[in-house]
């Protein structure tokens, strides 16, 4: 039972190992900052639709809780396993790579929540879709292409707005299930606001990334 529990939460399985190295992927070499990497991936996409599906069935709260609590402790592991990885020592190409796939799973995942509870508002689906295609791209044209390339301080304030923003946006959700009408507006107003701002904040990373690109070329 234990070793079940270790390969599901730890360790990808054989068709997600084929996947990956079918994709291109580096060698998975066990470590602590990969574990932790490889759970929260995985536990956003195996629970979270779970959660949510059942949530849409039943409408009882406790669901749509329980998954903006995994969301949101997902989210915040974030910089965890690139702490474990300098602290001890453990840094991998895989890791490299795994850690960005999994942040995209986290993020898509919590948009796509976001997205139909709020009914798919066009003012919100706007930074939604702009920062998930200026996320890839700046992920995959110009991060991935040079690792000497490091996050720079616009990108980091950045994702701490969109994190937020998305936060605050759970909180209105939460809100609504308890019948908190102003507690609602507010935290609507305010996350509306935030990921705006991390839509434009996200374009003029892009640009400075490009920018560094070509320094560094």
């Amino acid at each position: 039972m234990l070793g079940f529990l270790y390969r599901v939460s730890c360790r990808p399985f054989k068709y997600e190992y084929w996947l990956w190295r079918n994709l291109g992927g580096p060698p998975i070499y066990h470590t602590p900052a990969n574990a932790i990497t490889v759970w929260r991936a995985k536990a956003i996409l195996y629970a979270g639709p779970i959660l949510y599906g059942t949530y849409e069935a039943t409408h009882a709260p406790f669901f749509i809780v329980a998954l903006i609590t995994l969301i949101v402790v997902c989210g915040a592991l974030d910089g965890v396993d690139g702490w474990v990885a300098k602290r001890r020592k453990c840094m991998t190409d895989a890791g490299r790579y795994l850690d960005p796939a999994a942040d995209a799973i986290n993020v898509i995942y919590g948009f796509r929540v976001l997205a139909g509870e709020y009914n798919f508002d066009r003012w919100l689906m706007v930074p939604l879709v702009g920062i998930v295609a200026f996320g890839v791209i700046i992920f995959f044209c110009i991060r991935l292409r040079d690792e000497k390339i490091r996050t720079h301080m616009l990108a980091r304030f950045t994702i701490l707005a969109m994190y937020v923003g998305g936060v605050v946006l759970f909180i209105g959700i939460a809100a609504r299930l308890y019948e908190e009408g102003t507690v609602y507006w507010w935290a609507t107003l305010l996350g509306y606001g935030l990921l705006w701002i991390a839509f434009a904040m996200m374009i003029a990373s892009a640009v400075q990334y490009r920018r560094l690109q070509r320094q560094k070329n």
